[in-house]
């Protein structure tokens, strides 16, 4: 193992580094068409080495393991768990043989192809064993890097590193995420969510691979450049795969291929490669044009940003109104819940202050020490209300517990100018990312304004020593209550001091009146007086129309963007509901409707165009998975709610739309397939899914028993993809003509159309409108959406 120290002195030598190209790809070229190519480090030996060999002369500097499919999680789905230690070690020791001293192995590390909760089923414990034992065996058998590609969600990304890193602090990491061609990943994380949480990470390089070619990755990578203090790395397709006659083509050859990448490097790229259907031809060209060209990566000022998964909070320029109604020790209704560990209801507060225009909301668990419901609140809390959170956890144990499953860069909550405490603070804030509350205290709370300011000071300067740039600090330069005989004006002149200072300044504004009478103006004045001199974000009761207005005419008077809305609203009141994971309000509303019309008129006025809208704001990218999949639960909720209504009615159900959906025998990915039957399910529709590795016989004997509107196959992989075909044929000649709509990465509508299917969907949403055509809604069905062309002579 040469190590991280001698990877980055490389890297700064060579100013880029060449990575390989294609592995699976390249094994189905050669006729091995296994499910899990890792298997050849065992089966075909000589294939891997000849694989490394190939690269080898074609120039690369970077050569990756066989081992993407190879954590125990991931091959526990093939049944080959057993074989997990040897297919790592092997792989290692192959690529050893081949490459020698003559350039860098990384051990490649992929995703475990299961959705981490509250997304999937699979714990973030789990994954992260699964990834620490894979990185346990490449590291001790020696490889020199690891790089861990094609992430589709940051949490699992981040479980993989945290892993990695509890193995070594010595090896060069690469850490990728894959984006879909809309700039976000499928959990719906952006490129600059993704930067700003992995600036503050010890990885050294961040990156983008697979999904797309590289013109369609090219505005995304520019995008996370904007963002990225790390070095680069990017790894494309060869374009989006064909399969004709049973043979895999990437339509994007080298020449192509390696003149796109240039202007990769021109946006600050420096280690390139190629993902899928790229050959040592791609990788050969490429080293010979990469040569002549510099990486230029502008420079990057520090990124403000708070985030969760899928909302990006800007701290600079915009005031961050931070809400404060889940906090123990300062709300009744809060501590009763808590302590009765209700998260339905404190959720319900939750969105209510996000609706009411909170950035962020803080969480104070006061003394409760009930690990699994604290993060159990949290996991629920980003992905139903969807905006960051500030931790206000003062036991630093219990804080990092909460910091490891939270899937962004948090705001904590806080740390006073102590150097033991900023050290352990700090050391969480290096592990896991965030901003930081800096108190303008040490030992103990002072009113004068010298001591409070040279605790600042003195905090600052310790932050700067392990590495925390003012940057990532907010001040509070403390408000204490008016009615304990404390001089709001100390504040006052602190926050003006401290914007003098380029610093940002938070407050918590209830603290000043507390115990006074007219709360609300005297806290209002006083914000609209701090806002003047420079206040940068408050904690604060965002629900407080009183307060909430002095905001607006300050940002209105001074010519300032409104608050910073990181949650958009959708304009109906039901469809925000929906997404929020809250039936109630639609429930109410079908009572009072039920009391005036029919059945179905309150179908047609009321619910299916709730349930349109849904798909609507997924296909414009206005909701992403997360909020897809509460959705999802909710509109089951509300269907069943309303079958009963008529049920006791003694009328009849207008039953919905029934789909069948299934992914083909051998075929164990069902990310997209979950992700359709998600989005058909919050429009309504019954789904029967029938899961992956689904045999023909089972599709045959459900359908014919279920008797479906549509038939929906899926095939992720090419050398599953016939077996699409297979099913096909089957149900015709059992004489069951409802219509067929095939998709997947290894799909196209040629081979729809060969393989005799009536629909092609390239997208969840294609399917969802393909369903629609065929449904009878009231108007007029367009039938022809994605319908294909059948030839006489195929």
């Amino acid at each position: 193992m040469k190590g991280r120290k001698y990877v980055k002195s490389l890297l700064i030598e060579k100013k880029k580094l060449l990575l390989d190209g294609a592995h699976g790809t390249y094994f189905m070229s050669m006729g091995f068409v296994e499910e899990v190519p890792d298997v050849l480090n065992l089966e075909a030996p000589d294939i891997v080495i000849k694989h490394h060999k190939e690269y080898l002369e074609a120039g690369a500097d970077i050569h990756l393991t066989n081992t993407f499919n190879s954590t125990r999680e991931k091959l526990k789905k093939y049944g080959l768990e057993n074989l997990f230690e040897r297919l790592n070690i092997e792989a290692v020791r192959l690529a050893k043989k081949a490459i020698g001293e003559n350039a860098l192995i990384f051990g490649d590390i992929g995703p475990t192809g299961s959705l981490l909760k509250p997304l999937g089923d699979l714990s973030f414990h789990k994954a992260f064993e699964s990834f620490r034992e894979q990185a346990e065996i490449l590291i001790n058998s020696g490889v020199d890097g690891i790089i861990l590609e094609t992430f589709s969600d940051i949490l699992e990304l981040k479980a993989a590193y945290l892993a990695v890193r509890e193995i070594s602090t010595d090896i060069f990491l690469i850490a990728h995420l894959t984006f879909e061609e809309n700039g976000k990943t499928l959990t719906g994380t952006s490129p600059e969510a993704f930067a700003a949480l992995f600036n503050d990470l010890d990885v050294d390089a961040i990156g983008i691979n697979c999904s797309v070619g590289p013109h369609e990755m090219l505005p995304i990578f520019q995008q996370l450049s904007k963002y990225s203090k790390k070095d680069l790395s990017v790894e494309p397709n060869a374009g989006i795969p064909i399969l004709e006659d049973g043979v895999t083509r990437f339509p994007i050859g080298p020449e192509e291929f390696s003149k796109t990448m240039m202007s990769f490097i021109a946006s600050g790229a420096t280690l390139i490669g190629g993902c899928c259907g790229t050959t040592p031809k791609h990788i050969r060209l490429l080293r010979d044009l990469m040569d002549n060209v510099e990486p230029t990566k502008s420079i990057v000022e520090d990124v403000e940003l708070i985030t969760s998964r899928t909302k990006v909070v800007n701290t600079s320029g915009k005031f961050v109104i931070v809400g404060e109604k889940l906090n123990y020790s300062g709300s009744k209704k809060t501590r009763k819940l808590m302590e009765e560990k209700n998260i339905e209801e404190l959720i319900k507060i939750g969105i209510e202050q996000k609706n009411s225009g909170a950035d962020l909301i803080d969480v104070n668990f006061g003394l409760q020490r009930d690990l699994e419901f604290s993060k159990e609140l949290i996991i629920q809390l980003e992905n139903r209300c969807g905006v960051p959170i500030s931790f206000d956890v003062q036991d630093l144990e219990f804080l990092e517990e909460l910091l490891k499953t939270y899937p962004g860069r948090p705001l904590i909550n806080s740390s006073r100018a102590l150097k033991s405490e900023i050290k352990m603070v700090g050391e969480l804030l290096k592990k896991y990312g965030g901003m930081l509350i800096l108190l303008a205290a040490e030992d103990s709370f002072e009113e004068d304004l010298e001591y409070r300011l040279n605790s600042v000071k003195k905090g600052l300067n310790l932050l700067n020593e392990i590495g925390i740039s003012k940057s990532r600090i907010f001040v509070d330069p403390l408000v204490f209550s008016m009615g304990a005989g404390h001089d709001p004006l100390v504040t006052l002149g602190l926050i003006e001091r401290f914007t003098k200072m380029k610093l940002k300044t938070i407050v918590g504004l209830s603290n000043l009146s507390y115990g006074m009478p007219i709360r609300d103006d005297i806290n209002a004045v006083f914000l609209s007086l701090a806002l003047e001199r420079g206040l940068t974000a408050a904690i604060m009761n965002p629900k407080n129309e009183r307060i909430s207005n002095s905001i607006k005419a300050y940002n209105l008077i001074f010519g300032k963007d409104e608050i910073n809305s990181s949650e958009e609203s959708f304009g109906d009141k039901l469809i925000d509901s929906i997404l929020n994971g809250e039936g109630d309000e639609l429930k109410k509303l079908i009572d009072e409707k039920l009391s005036e019309k029919s059945f179905g008129e309150v179908v047609e006025e009321l619910i299916r165009p709730v349930m349109k809208n849904i798909g609507d704001l997924y296909e414009t990218n206005k909701i992403y998975l997360p909020q897809l999949l509460t959705a999802a639960k909710v509109v089951k909720e509300i269907m069943e709610f309303f079958e009963q209504k008529i049920h006791n009615k003694d009328g009849e159900f207008p039953k919905a739309a029934k789909v069948i959906l299934a992914t083909v025998k051998g075929d164990i990915h069902d990310i997209g397939k979950n992700l359709v039957a998600a989005l058909m399910k919050s429009s309504g529709v019954e789904v029967i899914d029938l899961g992956k590795d689904v045999p023909a016989e089972r599709i045959l004997a459900v359908s014919k028993r279920e008797k479906p509107l549509l038939i929906g196959l899926s095939a992720m992989m090419t050398t599953t993809a016939p077996r699409v075909k297979e099913v096909i044929e089957m149900l015709r000649k059992e004489g069951l003509n409802t219509p067929i709509v095939t998709g997947g990465a290894s799909m196209n509508e040629k081979l729809a159309r060969d393989f005799g299917a009536d629909y092609y969907a390239r997208t969840a949403i294609d399917g969802l409108k393909i369903l629609r055509s065929l449904m009878n809604d009231g108007n007029e069905p367009q039938r022809d959406f994605g319908r294909i062309e059948k030839k006489e002579n195929r």
